[in-house]
């Protein structure tokens, strides 16, 4: 993944088209409002900056780049991708989702749904939606934001198509068959089938009236229920809520199970209540943390193109180094050579700014534009020449010290074997007259014995 990648240095150079395999694509901005300085960012030897172009946009951003195109050989182009993770529970049908501003209306509860969904609308967004699993990958060209937004649960409860007894639409989700004047009317909530969607929690609640009893109760649809089985479950809770409501034989609280009406009896003294049917918590489908209502913007990012075809080096300078360089452009250095450092200018594995191919003097601009591409091609030639003096001044001291080294080396061993030589030779001395002693002192020895045969004689 890019992650990975980033983890260890490297952005990936993809293949957008056959004949264009160098395309580099810049992580996520995230605040493109902030503008680029000197020194910021170098395409291909060429610092991408210009006073007279405002950075402080994603446009922005993308003109200057562009601006300096007949230098870096480079052009500019913004892309969007983002996966969300996403299952079926979170889709629910009737919620609303608005991606870049168009409005959707969920008709299936399943995640191959909600893909085939947000494609409909994709000539509108740019952005096409594909699934792998439980993930949807939104992604398109030319695209430099999504901004998604959800219906409130303020929306939702008034697109409610349940009415109250007297087949009166609810108002905001207030049942509207009110009698201010009698508490001991019955009153009823007949819930459509419309309304009804797995995954969606509906709110049942009143204040109780004059002489009523209050009671706050909600209650989250499954895939198989229905009007009927809503109905019914929401009535129990309100019987469980208060036992006041465990009337016998429709004395209190009923539930129609082929109607999908709940009827307060005129016993319950509900009448001049304040009874409301409410749909709570919409679901934030991509799971982004939005808040409903209130939009959220996410940049893409920054894609450069070779114009040429050739290897595209970038080099993000030390102002405001690190990991802001993604939040302003999204790009790190590549193609450079001892970046973690910044000891020396992008010169390895790519060519620098336009082709040497092609030189027009035919015109006036084409003619500044060929001087322009000569200048970046001599600066870039000095620069490489500059670097290899360097090294080539390195070599030649290291080369110097090593010989050196060797003649110290010699001289050194000659001296040890020198002394090794005058200490063998004296040990030999030694042994030699040690050797002669004893034969002398042996030879007189025998001649003293001779001597005394002589005399015996």
């Amino acid at each position: 993944s890019d992650a990975d990648l980033l983890s260890i240095g490297f952005r990936e150079t993809k293949s957008v088209t056959e004949g264009d395999g160098y395309t580099v694509r810049g992580a996520q901005l995230t605040t493109p409002e902030t503008a680029l300085v000197k020194g910021d960012l170098n395409i291909n030897g060429v610092d991408i900056f210009d006073a007279d172009i405002a950075t402080t946009s994603f446009a922005g951003k993308l003109s200057v780049i562009n601006s300096f195109s007949t230098e870096t050989g480079v052009t500019a182009s913004a892309y969007f991708e983002e996966t969300f993770a996403v299952t079926d529970d979170d889709v629910v049908v009737g919620e609303v989702i608005k991606i870049n501003g168009q409005e959707l209306t969920h008709t299936t509860g399943t995640v191959a749904g909600l893909v085939t969904l947000l494609n409909t609308v994709s000539n509108e967004t740019g952005l096409t939606a594909t699934q792998n699993g439980n993930n949807v990958t939104l992604s398109g060209e030319n695209v430099s934001s999504l901004t998604i937004d959800y219906a409130t649960a303020d929306d939702l409860t008034n697109g409610l198509a349940s009415v109250d007894g007297n087949g009166d639409a609810l108002i905001k989700g207030v049942l509207q068959d009110i009698d201010t004047a009698t508490p001991g009317t019955a009153r009823n909530l007949v819930i459509a089938a419309a309304d009804v969607a797995s995954g969606r929690t509906y709110n049942f609640k009143s204040d109780g009236g004059s002489t009523g009893v209050a009671f706050d109760v909600s209650y989250t649809a499954t895939a198989t229920d229905t009007k009927d089985t809503i109905a019914v479950f929401l009535a129990d809770l309100v019987r469980n809520a208060d036992s006041t409501f465990m009337v016998a034989e429709a004395g209190g609280v009923d539930a129609s199970t082929t109607a999908g009406t709940i009827t307060f009896q005129t016993a319950m003294n509900q009448g001049d209540a304040a009874i409301e049917f409410l749909i709570t918590s919409p679901k934030d489908v991509l799971g982004t943390t939005v808040t409903a209502g209130t939009p959220q913007t996410r940049y893409g990012s920054i894609q450069l193109d070779s114009v040429n075809n050739s290897p595209i080096k970038i080099d993000v300078g030390e102002t405001n180094a690190g990991a802001n360089h993604a939040a302003r452009h999204g790009f790190i250095e590549s193609n450079v050579g001892a970046a973690d450092f910044d000891v020396n200018d992008p010169t390895l594995s790519a060519a620098g700014g336009s082709s040497m191919s092609g030189l027009s003097i035919a015109t006036a601009a084409g003619a500044t534009s060929a001087l322009t591409t000569l200048d970046n091609a001599i600066d870039s030639v000095s620069a490489i020449r500059g670097d290899l003096g360097a090294i080539q001044n390195r070599l030649s001291y290291t080369t110097n010290n090593l010989s050196s080294i060797v003649t110290n080396t010699e001289g050194a061993k000659g001296r040890i074997m020198d002394a090794d030589f005058a200490v063998e030779t004296s040990k030999l001395a030694k042994t030699q007259i040690l050797s002669q002693a004893a034969t002398s002192m042996l030879a007189q020895a025998n001649q003293s014995k001779q001597s005394l045969l002589a005399l015996l004689q």
